[in-house]
């Protein structure tokens, strides 16, 4: 992940200068003998001012040389004059910058192995005294600067060394600037991120109430209507039981169809429980119809659809039926 996070980065990083880089020389393979002349003069005033103290004399001098021929045996006492200075992070990261140079000076002169081999040596003595920050990118893009220099894009991807014990960290990110501290001990490794947080998650969709929407308050709907469906059919049951127990009763009291005076009542009231019986089976058959109707499609609807699926009743003169939507 943080080698795809670095990817961003390589043109910046690229032309960004760190306050402890410098100009490599030409290398020791195609350097002419003039230019090693030169090298070899200033490596020699370096290695004067180091024996006199003069470690930062010593540092100018040893980088005025390897500007010149970029040589791996230079560039390892730049580590070491850092080192002395108490630059220890930008030691540690020269050693290791020494350490390539000579491994790719020996397939030209198998001399620089022992180059190779100390600046290696160099390097993992330093570790124990400087700490590894990781940085965490993916998503942004800027130029990264930790303890005020300019991170490269190696170091992004593979660790930066820096001084063990609070570091500022800092983005700069189309003219803003994010800083954060992170904090690593001596020989050990920390990390921040700057990734950006993931958007938060759209509120819930407040569920239609609406007696034909198709969804829960069409149920609803159903249900009122399933229910006077039900009230229909069972008043039509007990109106109708009444009416024809009234039937045969007067059916066993009249002969030849021929009621006496004071049963005229009881029949008005048999029509009566008939007539009631009729209208509550329409009643109750257009209730069941309706909440069939109503409920079945809400069993295919989805809530969360834009467009929902959607019933309603129509009543007209001489009939009666359902318009939808789907």
């Amino acid at each position: 992940m943080r080698r795809l996070a670095s990817a961003s980065f390589a043109l910046l990083f690229a032309m960004g200068v760190a306050h402890t880089a410098f100009a490599a020389g030409a290398p020791v393979a195609t350097a002419t003998d003039d230019q090693k002349a030169a090298a070899q003069a200033a490596f020699m005033r370096a290695l004067d001012k180091s024996k006199a103290n003069d470690h930062v004399g010593a540092l100018q001098e040893f980088r005025a040389s390897y500007d010149i021929v970029a040589s791996p045996n230079t560039r390892l006492m730049i580590a070491r004059e850092l080192a002395s200075t108490g630059k220890l992070a930008d030691a540690y990261r020269e050693a290791k910058g020494a350490e390539a140079v000579a491994k790719d000076a020996v397939s030209v002169d198998p001399k620089y192995g022992d180059a190779a081999a100390a600046a290696s040596e160099e390097a993992t003595n330093m570790r124990s005294k400087v700490g590894i920050l990781h940085v965490d990118l993916e998503g942004r893009t800027g130029e990264l600067l930790v303890a005020g220099r300019t991170v490269t894009a190696d170091e992004l991807a593979n660790g930066i060394p820096v001084e063990p014990g609070p570091v500022d960290v800092t983005l700069r990110d189309r003219g803003q600037n994010e800083s954060k501290t992170a904090s690593v001990e001596a020989g050990g490794e920390g990390s921040v991120s700057f990734k950006l947080a993931p958007p938060p998650p759209p509120p819930p969709k407040e569920k239609s109430v609406h007696p034909f929407d198709g969804g829960e308050g069409q149920r609803i709907t159903a249900y009122v209507f399933g229910g006077v469906g039900v009230a229909g059919m069972l008043l039509f049951a007990g109106l109708g039981g009444a009416s024809a127990a009234q039937f045969s009763d007067l059916e066993d009291s009249c002969a030849n169809n021929r009621c006496p005076a004071d049963r005229a009542g009881d029949a008005d009231t048999g029509a009566s429980l008939q007539t009631g019986a009729n209208v509550s089976v329409v009643i109750g058959a257009v209730g069941l119809a309706a909440g069939a109707a109503l409920f079945i499609p809400t069993l295919f609807s989805n809530e969360d659809d834009t467009k929902q699926a959607s019933l309603k009743p129509l009543v007209g003169p001489g009939f009666i039926g359902l318009e939808g939507s789907f």
